[in-house]
């Protein structure tokens, strides 16, 4: 019986780049929790007004949202939350994601750039920046 080591393959990193994209933070202006019914209902309207939402971070008291740079839509759902919210946002990044990274590809796509918000999981890391 002949018995092999199982061969490794390399796996190669894979970088999506996703541009003119806005990074819209909000909070709630009573202090309470985005959580649960505030966070289904900021969805329901970014749906409601047509805005495509591409990547989401979101804690006990703020929301982070990067979404396409549709500037009118979005400032017509910041005036309707504006009594509810304090939003602000930044204008000219872009999201880049690295499937398979390593210590290489994130130094490789993150030199030279502004990071407003990172997300990491075991295979996959996510950058919203702009060029420094």
């Amino acid at each position: 019986m002949v018995v092999a080591e199982p061969q490794l393959r390399e796996i190669l990193p894979v970088f999506i780049k996703k541009e003119n994209q806005l990074l819209i933070s909000f909070l709630p202006r009573d202090f309470s929790f985005v959580m649960g019914d505030n966070l289904g209902r900021i969805f329901h309207l970014f749906l409601e007004y047509g805005i495509k939402v591409n990547l989401v971070e979101a804690s006990a008291v703020s929301i982070d949202v990067c979404v396409d740079n549709e500037k009118a839509k979005v400032e017509n759902l910041l005036a309707f939350l504006k009594d509810e919210y304090s939003a602000v946002y930044n204008e000219d990044v872009e999201i880049l994601t690295i499937r398979h990274y390593d210590s290489g590809a994130v130094q490789r796509i993150t030199t030279g750039r502004e990071i407003f918000l990172e997300q990491r999981t075991r295979s996959t890391v996510r950058y919203v920046v702009r060029k420094a």
